[in-house]
C-alpha cells in the first residue's frame, strides 16, 4: 500500500513533489484511487514516470554491473542550479501492518545518499542510513557491516544479499508495481507479453476478464489464449545462406456470438484480439487483465492517459473498482492521470483524490491537492471551476491566427 512518494529534480520536477496517498478521512488508512490532471505538458505524466524510475534503478533494471556502468540519470535542464545537481526518490509504503521509508539520491556516477527505515510503532528503526560517504548500518544487524559496495550501487542490494528482511520487503514491493502508458497503441502490445498471456491460464481469472468484457458492453462472450499456430521465420545462416524456422505464434481470442438472417443465435465466431478488435476494446482488455490482477493481489497500479480511447461512462465505472470496498478488499491503489473533466465530481472522487499539475513560469512541475484550496465544498461544480481555471493546471491558450500572417 502506497502512503506517500516524493521526487525532486527529476524530468520537469524541479523542486520537491510530494504525491500523498493518506486518506484524510479514514486516516491511518490510504486512498484506494488518485487521479492527476494537468494541461499537456504540464508534467503530470513525469510524476508517475519519476515512480517508474525509482523502481527502475531498485529492480537495477539497467544491469548495473560494473563502477563505470551509468545510472539512468534525468535532471530538471532549464535552472543551472538543478543541471548537475543530484535526482531525489522517497516513498513511503504499508506491507503487512509494518510501515517502510526507503529513499536515494543520485547523479549518472554514484549513490549520494541512501536510508531505509522501518516503523513497527510510531517511531521508527532505522537500518541503515547513508550520507556524506558515512554508511551507518543498524548496530543490531551485524551482516550490515560486511557490505563494501561501488559508488554506483544501492546499499539495498547489498543488504538483500545479507538477507536482510527488511531491503528484500522493499525489493519485493517496488517489483510488484505496475505502471502502464497508453499514450500509444504501443502500451497495448503488454497484452501479448508472457505474463499477461499466461494471466489467462488460471480459469477463475479468465472468467473474471470474460465477465469484465461483457459487463463493459463490449460484445465479447469469452476470451481465450491461443498458442496452436506457428509461424513460419528465415534466419541467415553463417554462409550467407538462409533457412526456415518456426516460432509458436501467441495471440488472444476473442468469442463473439454469430447469429442467422432471422437473428437467432448460431453459435460462436472467434476474433483475433490485435488484428480484429478496436484500439478501445483492446485497452479494456489490457485493463481487464490489470485491473483483476492489482483487485486479486492488492497492488498499486499505475496508469498514464488511462482514459484514452474509453468512454467517460465507463471509465466512471472502472474508478468504483478500486474505491468500493466490498470489491477492493486487499487495499489495492489505481493511480492514473486523465483530461476526462467528468471525473471531477466529489460524488466519484473526494477532494484528497484529485491532483492538479502545473508549470511555473520558469518550466517547473507543481503539484496540488483540491483539498489543498480554500473554500471548496461538496456542492461545488469541480469540473466547471476547474474549465474556467479556479484551480490553475488548464492550458492558457494564445491566439491560432497565424495561418492568417502565412
Amino acid at each position: 500500500m502506497l502512503i506517500e512518494f516524493s521526487v525532486n529534480n527529476y524530468k520537469s520536477i524541479k523542486d520537491d513533489l510530494t504525491l500523498s496517498m493518506m486518506d484524510l478521512k479514514n486516516s491511518p488508512k490510504a486512498l484506494p484511487s488518485v487521479v492527476l490532471y494537468g494541461a499537456n505538458a504540464s508534467g503530470k505524466s513525469n510524476v508517475l514516470h519519476a515512480l517508474k524510475m525509482m523502481q527502475r534503478i531498485v529492480m537495477n533494471l539497467d544491469r548495473i554491473m560494473l563502477s563505470t556502468d551509468k545510472l539512468p540519470y534525468n535532471p530538471f535542464r532549464l535552472s543551472s542550479q538543478t543541471e548537475t545537481a543530484p535526482t531525489s526518490f522517497d516513498v513511503v509504503f504499508e506491507k503487512e501492518s509494518k510501515k517502510y521509508k526507503y529513499g536515494f539520491s543520485y547523479n549518472s556516477k554514484e549513490i549520494v545518499s541512501e536510508y531505509l527505515l522501518v516503523y513497527e510503532s510510531t517511531r521508527p528503526t532505522t537500518i541503515y542510513e547513508f550520507e556524506k560517504n558515512i554508511f551507518k548500518p543498524n548496530s543490531k544487524i551485524p551482516s550490515l557491516k560486511k557490505i563494501v559496495k561501488p559508488n554506483n550501487f544501492l546499499y539495498l542490494w547489498e543488504a538483500d544479499k545479507q538477507n536482510v528482511e527488511s531491503a528484500k520487503v522493499v525489493l519485493e514491493w517496488f517489483n510488484a508495481l505496475t505502471h502502464i502508458s497508453f499514450d500509444d497503441e504501443g502500451g497495448l502490445r503488454g497484452i501479448f507479453s508472457p505474463q499477461w498471456l499466461d494471466f489467462l491460464d488460471e480459469k477463475t481469472q479468465k472468467d473474471m476478464i470474460a465477465a469484465f468484457l461483457q459487463a463493459a458492453d463490449t460484445g465479447i462472450k469469452d476470451v481465450l489464449k491461443d498458442v496452436s499456430s506457428l509461424k513460419k521465420q528465415k534466419r541467415k545462416m553463417a554462409d550467407g545462406s538462409f533457412e526456415d524456422f518456426f516460432i509458436e505464434s501467441r495471440t488472444v481470442k476473442t468469442i463473439h456470438e454469430k447469429f442467422s438472417v432471422n437473428k437467432k443465435k448460431e453459435g460462436m465466431v472467434p476474433f483475433d484480439l490485435f488484428d480484429d478488435e478496436s484500439t478501445g476494446t483492446k485497452k479494456m482488455f489490457f485493463i481487464a487483465e490489470l485491473f483483476v490482477a492489482a483487485l486479486l493481489e492488492g497492488h498499486v497500479l499505475f496508469l498514464d492517459e488511462m482514459d484514452a480511447n474509453l468512454h467517460p461512462i465507463l471509465t466512471r465505472e472502472l474508478i468504483k473498482f478500486f474505491n468500493d470496498p466490498e470489491i477492493n478488499t486487499l487495499g489495492a491503489q489505481l493511480v492514473f492521470t486523465s483530461q476526462d473533466t467528468n471525473l471531477l465530481d466529489l460524488s466519484l472522487m473526494r477532494k484528497e483524490q484529485i491532483y492538479f499539475v502545473e508549470k511555473d513560469h520558469f518550466g517547473g512541475s507543481h503539484l496540488a491537492s483540491l483539498s489543498d484550496y480554500n473554500n471548496v465544498r461538496n456542492s461545488d461544480k469541480i469540473e466547471k471551476n476547474y474549465i474556467l481555471g479556479k484551480y490553475g493546471a488548464i492550458p492558457y491558450i494564445g491566439k491560432f491566427d497565424f495561418f492568417k500572417q502565412v
